[in-house]
């Protein structure tokens, strides 16, 4: 995920949680309403939010090389917080951008043996 798809998941949300508040707007009106067809809208709408929470909170571990030799990892939504938050990581280090993926279990343990 970049930023553009996180930011565009975040007004997502919004847009269904201001859906909720005009269905429960409804409700307090006098006008006929079937609340059946309500409460259908609502949990699919709630689901619809659940979904989009696991999206812009999931944080992953990135990792990443220093240009002068080494690694690290760093936790973040999307690659450009990633190298955001490595670049705070050391005054003299410098991450080289190019090099961020997604940590999985054989690349992380492939950085780790290069300790022994």
């Amino acid at each position: 995920m970049n930023k553009e798809k996180w930011e565009a998941a975040k007004t997502a949300r919004e847009l269904k949680e201001n859906q909720l508040n005009w269905l429960d707007s409804i409700l307090l009106t006098d006008d006929p309403f079937d609340v059946e067809t309500h409460a259908s809208l609502v949990n699919q709408i709630k689901g619809e939010i659940v979904d989009l929470n696991f999206i812009i909170d999931e944080r992953k571990e990135f990792l990443f090389n220093w240009k002068t030799g080494g690694w690290n990892s760093v936790w973040a939504v999307y690659k450009e917080e990633a190298i955001t938050a490595a670049l705070k990581m050391s005054n003299t280090l410098k991450p080289d951008p190019d090099s961020f993926r997604i940590s999985t279990p054989s690349d992380y343990d492939a950085c780790l043996r290069s300790f022994y």
